[in-house]
């Protein structure tokens, strides 16, 4: 007699999905200006009245999809003033609470982009 053996494969299948979501990336450089001529940027700790610091501050999309409406604030420092005319396009000054903060907006920022945006602020 021949025994029959049944033997039952289940095949499993597995399935993901990836959300592609943007990555957005600040970072923040500064310079001393000592001349507040936008000329003989130095690396410092420290800076004298009336001496300047110029930031950059560089906006990148590390993410795997578009970023949109991205909403910066950056705050003037404390003793300082911001120098006429050292603004990069795309930066504007409004007033909040007394203060006078640098904003922007950006619609989108695609995938591996960047925006640089500059300013310059005197030391009192």
């Amino acid at each position: 007699m021949l025994n029959r053996k049944y033997c039952c494969l289940g095949l499993f299948l597995l399935s993901y999905q990836v959300v592609a979501q943007p990555q957005v990336e600040l970072t923040l450089t500064q310079w001393l200006d000592p001349n507040c001529q936008g000329i003989g940027l130095v690396e410092a700790t420290r800076a004298e009245p009336s001496q300047c610091i110029r930031y950059q501050v560089q906006i990148k999309n590390s993410g795997s999809s578009v970023a949109q409406a991205i909403k910066l604030e950056l705050p003037i420092p404390t003793h300082t003033i911001l120098k006429q005319g050292s603004v990069s396009n795309g930066l504007n000054q409004a007033v909040v609470n007394n203060k006078s903060p640098l904003q922007t907006e950006i619609d989108q920022l695609e995938v591996n982009e960047s925006i640089s945006l500059y300013y310059t602020v005197q030391v009192l």
